[in-house]
């Protein structure tokens, strides 16, 4: 993942080189294959590469076109770039050369923050606009994996895509937010655009940020939602599931676009064993292998197991494995590490507390283990359980408190056993409870 920052002064002093640098290293644990300062008068902006898609390696950000008088910085990977590329009027022999920065900056020359909404893919970027001096921040429209940084303090706006490069200026104060602590630790993850660290801002997905020298102050808006109004019908089950299979295969096909050898994430649920499955049928085609990777108990463990889970996921990423000759596992045990290793590490890079520090063992293990076998690329399932192997419960209250009982039923009876609950179950911890005035959910 690379990086990008930059630092505006809204009294028109010149920006120093030096705290350009001083960002820039700060970044550059997160872009290792190079690094680019562009500055003028007031304003100056950092590109900080790693390379993992083959157009990388023509990489030339910060990206400038005299024409429109445009600065930009880009992090982050754009999908769907042939069907892009053919609504923008680009050829395929011109295609092959231009990184996802440059089709971006094409996309926005086109649309203006329209782009934005019509861009697939995962993306943070900068854009200066030296006519009328304004900068737009911008977060791309889920934010999954991609996140922005910003802090308006004194006579200066900065951003980047780390906090600890915003924390190299000294205007910046090295502060706890003491009520986003307070959040954090009773699980309340509502608040998108506040972070730990006092004056340091995340910019939230979906927004657009504007500043210049006249307001001063950031201008944020809402560039897209998503419109639960709109549906498909189809005729039958089959061509929900064929259209399903197109969307997915072509979403898992971008997300192997890479120089370097791909990996996965891997479990012996559905979601990631759906990307992995796929990824290697495609890869076959090319005479591949896909590395996965499964994380498992350590050694003479024998804790207990909660009811409908499973302790050990091998023999289910076995079974899988055996229907694909090109699925190569790596089972990571974590028996060296514990959540206090790799403290000192982690926050020099995220400067924030993880969630869930248990988790962190087992994924940084593996993370370890593919970054040593080459792989700049790892797919993983998340997010699935909203999609692939959502089993549709909360849909239950609505159709509870609607009196839509066939569906209920039919519902309920398609849930009946799924992770070991009964019927009822299901009905009263995901219908009924959820249903409950507020009051009666309290006194409950």
């Amino acid at each position: 993942m690379s990086a990008i920052g930059g630092i505006l002064r809204l009294d028109g002093q010149v920006v120093s080189q030096a705290e350009l640098e001083r960002m820039q290293q700060a970044l550059c644990m997160h872009g290792p294959d190079r690094q680019k300062i562009w500055k003028s008068g007031p304003v100056g902006l950092i590109s900080s590469l790693m390379r993992f898609t083959p157009e990388d390696s023509l990489e030339r950000q910060p990206l400038i076109d005299r024409d429109q008088g445009l600065v930009m910085v880009f992090e982050g990977r754009v999908d769907g770039r042939a069907d892009l590329a053919k609504t923008l009027g680009i050829e395929s022999s011109r295609l092959k050369l231009m990184p996802d920065s440059a089709l971006m900056l094409n996309a926005y020359l086109r649309w203006g923050v329209q782009a934005f909404t019509r861009v697939y893919g995962e993306f943070t970027l900068a854009i200066w606009h030296v006519p009328s001096q304004k900068l737009l921040l911008v977060r791309d429209p889920l934010g999954y994996h991609r996140s922005v940084f910003y802090t308006r303090v004194a006579n200066l706006f900065a951003f980047a895509t780390s906090i600890p490069a915003l924390q190299t200026l000294p205007e910046v104060p090295r502060a706890i937010n003491e009520e986003k602590l307070a959040d954090f630790l009773v699980l309340n993850h509502n608040e998108l655009n506040t972070t730990i660290n006092k004056d340091i801002y995340r910019l939230p997905p979906a927004q657009i940020l504007q500043i210049d020298f006249t307001k001063r102050e950031p201008e944020i808006k809402t560039y897209w939602d998503f419109d639960s109004s709109k549906s498909i019908r189809y005729r039958s089950d089959g061509e929900y599931v064929e259209h399903f299979n197109e969307i997915f295969e072509r979403a898992v096909t971008d997300g192997m676009r890479s120089s370097y050898q791909v990996g996965a994430f891997m479990s012996g649920g559905i979601d990631s064993a759906a990307v992995a499955s796929t990824a290697a049928r495609l890869l076959k085609q090319q005479g591949k292998i896909l590395p996965t990777y499964t994380a498992i108990p350590q050694p003479g463990f024998s804790g207990p197991r909660p009811p409908g889970r499973y302790n050990d996921e091998s023999s289910l990423v076995n079974a899988i494995a055996s229907m694909h000759d090109n699925l190569q596992t790596n089972f990571i045990d974590s028996a060296d590490r514990t959540p206090l290793d790799g403290l000192d590490h982690y926050f020099m890079c995220q400067s924030a507390p993880f969630r869930n520090p248990c988790n962190r063992v087992w994924m940084e293990s593996i993370m370890k283990t593919a970054a040593a076998n080459g792989q700049r690329v790892i797919l993983t399932g998340q997010h699935g359980n909203m999609t692939i192997s959502y089993e549709g419960s909360y849909s239950l209250p609505q159709w509870l408190l609607r009196g839509h009982w066939l569906r209920l039923y039919h519902g309920l009876h398609h849930l009946h056993g799924y992770r070991d609950q009964s019927w009822l179950q299901w009905l009263k911890r995901w219908g009924v409870i959820p249903a409950m005035p507020e009051n009666m959910y309290r006194w409950y």
